[in-house]
């Protein structure tokens, strides 16, 4: 794969977090014990999430793609329900940035002289990407999706404890250490899903918890064809920053 090629993968993958489609034929989980209190566990985990204005974190991602591993550093910023940027480095040098509204996807990719310029619309069916904007940014700050969801179950799966939930678009499976997520799998009606992992919990402000370390996987984490892994440095929130983003002139469109 050339390396411009790995360039606009590597950042459209950050930014989309691999949310890409596929099909799920495994069962969530096998009910061994209910409890009637799922809606206060999914309540705790909605209250769990990060509230913001602004969010900045300073990491590194690495990629695994057909038999290539790639990493690269990572510089996140959202303005909340109007703007994602993420910023790609290695060895200090900029290879590229995306910047992302509600109804547009821009990507300059500095190792080739080229940009993307797409509508949303265009972009999520390209790469089969099953999330909304604001879904995305909820996402990207390591917030669960919890908005909708309608019927709740509490399980006892392999010794841990697992919610399902149930919503008009998608179902969510939670698999819960006390109040932190370890994993979490989305699955929309349509059969699109996605599958994460979540560690090194930290305290942010207001005493929330957020994982610095995230993994996703497509289609499974055990038959990947894609797998991305976020190791963030720096988180800060409510600190405003710029958000620039220029398509030099002599750049192509692709």
């Amino acid at each position: 794969m050339k390396t411009g090629n790995c360039v606009i993968l590597v950042t459209v993958l950050v930014v989309l977090l691999t949310m890409s489609a596929c099909t799920t034929k495994r069962s969530l989980a096998v009910p061994l014990v209910s409890t009637t209190e799922p809606a206060k566990k999914l309540d705790e985990i909605s209250s769990g999430n990060l509230e913001f204005d602004w969010y900045y974190a300073r990491g590194s991602a690495t990629i695994s793609y057909e038999n290539t591993s790639l990493t690269a550093n990572a510089d996140i910023r959202v303005r909340k329900d109007s703007a994602i940027l993420v910023v790609i480095r290695m060895l200090g040098l900029e290879l590229g940035r995306a910047f992302i509204t509600e109804d547009s996807f821009f990507l300059v990719n500095r190792m080739e002289g080229n940009y993307m310029a797409e509508s949303i619309g265009s972009i999520s069916k390209l790469y089969k990407i099953p999330f909304t904007f604001y879904e995305l940014q909820q996402i990207i700050v390591g917030n669960q999706l919890t908005e909708g969801m309608s019927t709740h179950q509490l399980l006892l799966k392999n010794g841990k404890t697992v919610l399902e939930t149930t919503g008009e678009r998608m179902n969510a499976s939670f698999m819960l250490d006390g109040k932190k997520i370890t994993s979490a799998i989305y699955s929309l009606q349509t059969g699109e899903s996605v599958e994460a992992a979540f560690e090194n919990y930290n305290h942010l402000a207001r005493k929330k918890l957020s994982p610095f370390n995230r993994k996703y996987y497509y289609p499974t984490k055990d038959k990947f064809e894609y797998a991305i892994e976020l190791q963030l440095e720096d988180v800060e929130l409510d600190k405003e920053k710029t958000m620039k983003f220029e398509i030099p002139a002599k750049y192509i469109r692709i």
